[in-house]
């Protein structure tokens, strides 16, 4: 009898990358900001500069997706669409930062040793 394959939920795979990629937007903006760039974000630009905006990024967005998983069977197909309109504009996001780094406009977080 054949063993039953696990799948990954694609809401799991859209969820877990839409959180690494605010928590990595999160420490990318801020050096940004730390660079004397601006958020680009209207909605965030208010409290970019505010104890919010880490209160923001690194707990209501996580609660927000958990809340999503939580109630995934809620979610219809054109939520899932959505989501993963969500992952393509914060990969955009991320590869925007990735030139402002490679640009030389704002530091890496980190130097990788040669």
């Amino acid at each position: 009898m054949p063993t039953a394959q696990r799948r990954l939920h694609p809401l799991a795979v859209a969820l877990v990358c839409l959180g690494l990629f605010n928590v990595l937007d999160y420490f990318l903006t801020l050096r940004a900001l730390g660079a004397g760039l601006h958020e680009a974000n209207p909605f965030i630009r208010a409290i970019a500069d505010t104890p919010l905006f880490g209160i923001v990024k690194l707990v209501v967005v996580p609660a927000l997706l958990h809340h999503l998983w939580r109630t995934r069977r809620d979610i219809r197909p054109i939520g899932m669409v959505f989501v993963w309109i969500a992952v393509a504009a914060y990969t955009y996001v991320i590869l925007h930062h990735g030139t402002l780094i490679l640009a030389g406009v704002v530091p890496p977080l980190f130097k990788i040793p040669v």
